[in-house]
């Protein structure tokens, strides 16, 4: 029987936990699995090395009712010296096929990840698989990657990192060897940058690149509210960076959550007024959900005992597993779908 192993944000944040809800899982990876997950899969299919995981960090195994393993997370600190994601073996046709479905500009699509882990602090925001360190890929390295694309046919790529902005300098040169190898190619970052890392300077060269839809990741149009999640922003700033963005062309969409720590209706009646009036082309409103490895999960977990896996939605607002001080449910509902009746995200409407 072929061993079973399981990684990403969920794990991360509670290994030990996942083994124990999970007799099915033999062992999970902590943290960045690109040089830790083909060691373990050698020793668990055994090929001629020791099966005993004991040593290994980033990785928590079952042995009986036992656990073994030294469970602290592993990230990749040479990124760069990470080999292309292996497109060859996936079925290309299929792929393209699929990425019909997604909201674009130009198609076939590809995503493609530039850097990893985010050195902010959120109150609401898991980083437990990719961790705090901020671990850019070179500019080069990042023009290989989209050469490879566009020769196989893809037309845009949707950078997915969960802070592409925060090094400016690379931004820049990312834009500028773009245009040194003449690629035709569309660029939209739909996972939401910050608002504090960019100006019309670097949105400018942004946009003569090909770059032509950003998400914003707002969040509150409460300065308080901001403070309290240590979002690190302010909502002048937040309209700032719309404006100037959509000055320039930009199609925009702003990311708000309802419901964080510190909300009240008046907290959520500013959010709405902010969507309203900065000019955005949509916006996606969530509910405040905390997941394991936040901050928030932290100070709420010992409430949440006994709340399945399937209420953690932060889509769902009908039966809610957190609620900020501020607000009953009733009202939580009512803001979601105030937010919710903004337009959609869709970079074609």
């Amino acid at each position: 029987m072929l061993p079973i192993v399981v990684g990403g944000a969920h794990v991360s944040a509670l290994p030990e936990r996942t083994l124990r809800e999970c007799e099915a899982i033999d062992a999970v990876v902590v943290g960045e699995g690109d040089h830790t997950f083909p060691d373990l899969a050698g020793r668990l299919i055994d090929d001629g090395r020791s099966t005993d995981v004991s040593d290994m960090t980033g990785v928590l195994a079952r042995r009986g009712e036992e656990f073994v393993g030294d469970p602290p997370p592993v990230y990749v600190e040479d990124v760069d010296g990470l080999p292309l994601p292996a497109r060859h073996l996936l079925d290309l046709p299929t792929y393209v096929r699929h990425s019909y479905h997604e909201r674009a500009k130009r198609w076939p699509i590809a995503t493609m990840i530039t850097s990893r882990g985010c050195p902010h602090s959120c109150l609401f925001c898991s980083r437990s698989n990719s961790g705090r360190r901020y671990r850019p890929r070179s500019p080069e390295n990042v023009i290989e990657e989209m050469k490879f694309l566009k020769r196989r046919g893809f037309n845009e790529v949707q950078i997915v990192d969960d802070n592409f902005t925060a090094d400016r300098a690379r931004v820049l040169e990312i834009c500028r060897l773009i245009r040194a190898e003449g690629l035709d190619l569309s660029l939209c970052l739909p996972n939401g940058i910050r608002v504090d890392t960019v100006d019309e300077e670097l949105l400018t060269e942004m946009y003569g690149a090909g770059f032509y839809a950003i998400a914003f990741g707002a969040e509150s149009g409460d300065d308080a509210v901001l403070k309290k999640v240590m979002k690190g922003i302010t909502a002048e700033q937040i309209m700032k960076a719309v404006k100037t963005a959509k000055k320039i062309g930009f199609y925009i969409s702003l990311f708000s959550i309802i419901g964080l720590p510190g909300s009240t209706v008046e907290s959520e009646e500013k959010t709405l007024r902010l969507v309203r009036e900065s000019g955005a082309d949509s916006t996606t409103a969530s509910v405040c959900t905390p997941y394991p490895g936040s901050p928030l999960w932290e100070m709420v977990k010992d409430k949440l005992d006994g709340v399945p896996w399937e209420r953690y939605n932060e889509s769902d607002v009908s039966n809610p597993i957190y609620l900020a001080g501020g607000l009953t449910r009733e009202q939580l509902q009512f803001w979601l779908r105030e937010a919710q009746g903004q337009r959609g995200m869709g970079a074609t409407d």
